[in-house]
């Protein structure tokens, strides 16, 4: 049976491709393939991931569950004098 084999012929005239070839070039050349399987594998993995994340927020939503937006913190409210001197005279 004949290995599978596939070429990568970036076109280093689009950004990503031009990336990922100087990505693929600072790899040991004995490492490249494994590098690709990662990166591939990676990718699928990810994907997965989105669709599962997807699907938990369709649920939730279907159930009715709301997120609430943080409240803002209220704005500090300055102390009054009288309470500044009492406090003051406990000091003394």
């Amino acid at each position: 049976m004949k290995r599978p084999q596939y070429v990568f012929r970036p076109q280093l005239s689009i950004p990503d491709h031009r990336r990922a070839w100087t990505c693929l070039q600072q790899m040991p050349a004995n490492q490249r393939k494994d590098f690709l399987v990662r990166a591939i594998l990676a990718e699928e993995q990810r994907e997965e991931f989105k669709q599962m994340l997807r699907d938990v927020i369709q649920e939730e939503l279907a159930r009715g569950v709301v997120i609430q937006e943080p409240t803002k913190p209220t704005e500090e409210k300055e102390v009054p004098k009288q309470t500044l001197d009492f406090l003051a005279s406990l000091c003394d």
